[in-house]
């Protein structure tokens, strides 16, 4: 079953990298035909030639994507003033009246209707297009900001090792379950400053816009590691489901670690290595999972996969050396991903899927 990474459009923390043990491919959206990040190698351009991630262009910009290149070189040369650069993509021109002085003949009264019709679809496709530029701008903006708080998370992390490291001299005595107890009230810390330095839900709302434009919407999983994003979704199912305030139901207990690499390359390398050891299980993992999708009974499920799984995962990534992170798995009754995301498909069986780490 296909995985769609979402509301983010690449890959930019080790936070993350620990997902594509769970789906050895990820299928994520990306703005335009080029990398946003500027100077230095990009984690996700990297994780797609390693076969981990496949991008998909849902509005490729072709010949208007020179203009784009530039707009995004010079917010990220004005890193100071993102917001304004958003301000700058007006509408133009729609509110022009005609000024012709043409006497009202028949013959200009079915003109001038179709002429009507011809700018009505024309100043509906301006906006369709504005959106999209909007979009595209504000999921660059958001990727700019993911890459200056990883960098504030990475010294908030080397700040907090280093307290624990001296702690434990000092101490002598910091046992397994305080060790993760910090590593993971850093995380939470480091984690409630990426959320909040960027508005999510804007950032899903231009994530919603790309996907509508895509062509695959069925047989998907949606994949995130943002609660907030994931925390949207469960409270407009909440609202525009069949029977008010229905919850999805929630699958819990499946683990992953919380840290398998602290560059993109060692954990492309042990990705790989788990992978080849247990594709059997990841293969039994997708498989449920689109069962899932089609099943109406969902009790008891993947409750036989879960324990194989963890034991695996404790195997390959103890515990002690590389922490725990929660996966949550969200079934959303007769409600497809589709839904989710944009108008409700009354008349689907399938049930939407959606997986949340961390």
């Amino acid at each position: 079953m296909q995985s769609l990474f979402f509301p983010a459009t690449g890959f930019h923390s080790a936070r993350q990298y620990p997902i594509f043990l769970l789906f050895p491919q990820i299928h994520l959206l990306r703005p335009s035909e080029i990398s946003q990040v500027k100077g230095g190698e990009n984690p996700t351009d990297i994780l797609i030639r390693a076969g981990l991630c496949q991008a998909e262009i849902p509005c490729p910009l072709h010949e208007k994507l020179s203009v784009f290149q530039r707009l995004i070189e010079d917010i990220q040369e004005r890193g100071d003033d993102y917001a304004a650069q958003l301000g700058t993509l007006i509408l133009s021109g729609l509110s022009a009246e005609d000024t012709s002085a043409e006497p009202a003949t028949h013959r200009t009264i079915i003109h001038q209707l179709l002429r009507a019709d011809r700018e009505k679809e024309k100043i509906t496709e301006q906006k369709r297009e504005a959106r999209l530029w909007q979009a595209r701008l504000i999921l660059c903006l958001a990727e700019f900001l993911d890459r200056e708080q990883e960098e504030i998370e990475s010294g908030i992390a080397s700040v907090a090792k280093e307290s624990q490291d001296l702690f434990a001299t000092l101490r002598g005595e910091l046992d397994d379950i305080t060790i993760e107890q910090t590593l993971a009230e850093n995380s939470q810390e480091a984690g409630a400053t990426i959320r909040h330095a960027g508005n999510i839900q804007l950032r899903l709302t231009a994530w919603r816009r790309l996907y509508e434009q895509s062509s695959q919407k069925t047989d998907r999983c949606l994949l995130t590691t943002s609660k907030d994003a994931a925390d949207i979704l469960v409270e407009n199912y909440s609202k525009t489901a069949k029977t008010k305030g229905t919850e999805p139901y929630r699958i819990k207990g499946f683990t992953l670690p919380r840290d398998i690499g602290k560059d993109v390359e060692q954990a492309i390398t042990r990705i790989q290595d788990f992978s080849e050891k247990n594709a059997q299980i990841q293969q039994e993992f997708q498989k449920q999972l689109l069962h899932l999708q089609r099943e109406p009974d969902l009790h008891g499920a993947l409750s036989g996969l879960r324990d194989d799984w963890n034991q695996q995962i404790e195997q390959t990534f103890p515990r002690r050396q590389h922490g725990r992170t929660a996966v949550t798995i969200f079934v959303f009754p007769e409600y497809p991903i589709s839904s989710l995301l944009g108008p409700v498909d009354s008349q689907s069986r399938h049930n939407g899927i959606l997986v949340l780490v961390g």
